[in-house]
């Protein structure tokens, strides 16, 4: 899994429209921070041959950030990201992988 961060208030229409189908929004923040983004590399569909140089040609910056899982939790692996924390867990709590 690859993530990467767009920051910022943007719209969240529009950059999903630049995103092939192996990649989405993971997270929209509600106070206009920015987005992640997650997804999987297929068949030429890249974070960094294809969706960072994607979003740049509609003016959208991206930067790609790393999963570094920091230790294990009583619920799993603790996942330490240069993304908000609130960012990484699900409606419910759990932290995403």
């Amino acid at each position: 899994m690859r993530y990467a961060i767009v920051r910022g208030d943007v719209d969240r229409d529009e950059v999903a429209n630049y995103l092939p189908k192996n990649y989405k929004i993971l997270h929209q923040d509600p106070n206009g921070q920015g987005l992640l983004i997650a997804g999987e590399d297929d068949h030429g569909w890249t974070m960094d041959e294809y969706v960072i140089p994607r979003l740049a040609s509609g003016l959208i910056a991206a930067n790609e950030v790393w999963a570094v899982f920091t230790n294990q939790g009583e619920t799993g692996p603790v996942v330490d990201m240069d993304v908000p924390p609130d960012w990484l867990r699900t409606p419910t709590g759990v932290h995403l992988p």
